[in-house]
């Protein structure tokens, strides 16, 4: 990768040529202009800013950056365990450890989280596109009934006849623990009049 990188680099500071042709109705009167992209503009590599931004001018701790660099990317072309991006804050850390040992289980440490969300990545990618292609297939019993769910584009929500009977034994204990007492009266208990 590192090398790959230094590649682009190097290519990106060769001026290109672009030539555009301008041809008028009379074939002797050709136009060609040349223009140049890339000589005054200067690109950097990432661990050409990453070695600048960490050793502030040490050479002894840009030698060993540079020499950690080498060895990420010996672990990348070897087939081992070794993330595609590291950060400047990850490069510090592993400019602090000690053995080898210990950067290589960092190293891995961090292969497994970039796994891990591109595997993320890539499963919500599947999720979506098999939600987009078949969608679900729904029968209703009648045809005004309203399919509840948040495809279906139904501002009412589902009540259940659980729920209604839920809400009404609970109004109807309510009512009995605060309504007012019911006094029977008298004459009511009298045989009503026969006609």
């Amino acid at each position: 990768m590192h090398c790959l990188r230094s590649l682009v680099y190097q290519l990106g500071r060769r001026p290109i040529r672009n030539k555009s042709m301008f041809f008028c109705y009379n074939k002797k009167n050709v136009q060609e202009s040349s223009r140049y992209y890339g000589t005054e503009i200067k690109i950097e590599d990432e661990s050409d800013t990453i070695v600048r931004e960490l050793c502030k001018g040490n050479d002894n701790l840009e030698k060993k950056l540079k020499v950690l660099m080498l060895e990420v990317e010996v672990m990348r072309q070897d087939g081992r365990c070794a993330p595609d991006n590291i950060h400047s804050d990850q490069w510090e850390r592993l400019l602090e450890m000690p053995s080898r040992k210990q950067r290589t289980n960092y190293l891995t440490f961090l292969w497994k989280i970039e796994k891990k969300k591109e595997n993320e990545k890539s499963r919500k990618e599947a999720r979506r596109k098999e939600l987009v292609e078949s969608p679900p297939e729904y029968i209703k019993e009648f045809p005004d009934d309203v399919l509840y769910g948040i495809k279906h584009q139904s501002m009412f929500l589902r009540i259940r006849d659980q729920s209604i009977n839920m809400f009404d034994n609970y109004r109807r204990g309510k009512s009995s623990w605060t309504s007012l007492w019911i006094v029977p009266d008298s004459y009511r208990l009298k045989t009503p009049p026969a006609f």
